[in-house]
């Protein structure tokens, strides 16, 4: 198979997930968005780790909370120590948000906290993370289903109705153009906003890590 072979059957193949994902043909259990708490979280400081008599690298810090989400609703506070997850420990931040990250919306969970000495839990009902937003285009989330893995598919697409160039943005493939039935390569850069093309992101498992989640 030849590179510029190859890469039309990758475009064809982003085609075909761009009509699905557009037209609404996805499968009847719709995959779920990533959870979150709605906190924003620390490392411990010296001072409060013997205060709360917490050993070394135990729990992380809750900064502050989003309004009216999860966490606060159920009752954490700022200055909680977050120690466990459903009853396994947090040793940092990285391990609490990598955690936190992987779990799907509508979960719930057990937080462990330590507040002024004592040992809490508070269940939480992980929310949706919040969706992107545009003022002259719909963002549409979907998935579709390939080898039996469903696969995250995020459409942006114009208000105005007019024929739009699609974008492909996709992990691990470069920028490619269907042109007088042939392949043409090459990145080229990409400055118009959201209302002047419609784009595709393909997402795998991972996400970002952010110190809030």
């Amino acid at each position: 198979m030849t590179r510029a072979s190859a890469h039309c059957r990758v475009v064809i193949f982003l085609v075909g997930l761009a009509a699905l994902s557009v037209s609404g043909v996805v499968a009847a259990d719709e995959l779920p968005r990533r959870g979150t708490l709605g906190v924003r979280v620390a490392a411990v400081p010296d001072d409060v780790r013997v205060r709360e008599q917490l050993a070394r690298r135990e729990g992380v810090l809750v900064e502050a909370l989003t309004p009216s989400a999860p966490a606060e609703r159920e009752g954490v506070a700022p200055g909680d120590v977050v120690v466990a997850v459903d009853g396994r420990a947090v040793d940092g931040v990285f391990p609490f948000l990598t955690t936190i990250g992987r779990l799907p919306s509508g979960q719930r969970i057990e937080l462990t906290i330590v507040r002024n000495g004592q040992r809490l839990t508070r269940s939480v009902t992980l929310a949706e993370r919040p969706r992107d937003r545009g003022d002259t285009f719909d963002v549409l989330y979907h998935h579709v289903v390939s080898r039996g893995a469903r696969i995250r598919t995020i459409v942006t697409k114009p208000h105005a109705s007019a024929k739009y160039p699609v974008i492909f943005l996709i992990k691990g493939a470069g920028l490619g153009s269907f042109g007088r039935s042939r392949l043409r390569h090459g990145a080229r850069r990409v400055s118009r906003s959201a209302a002047l093309a419609s784009t595709l992101r393909v997402r795998g498992s991972g996400q970002r890590l952010h110190r809030r989640t």
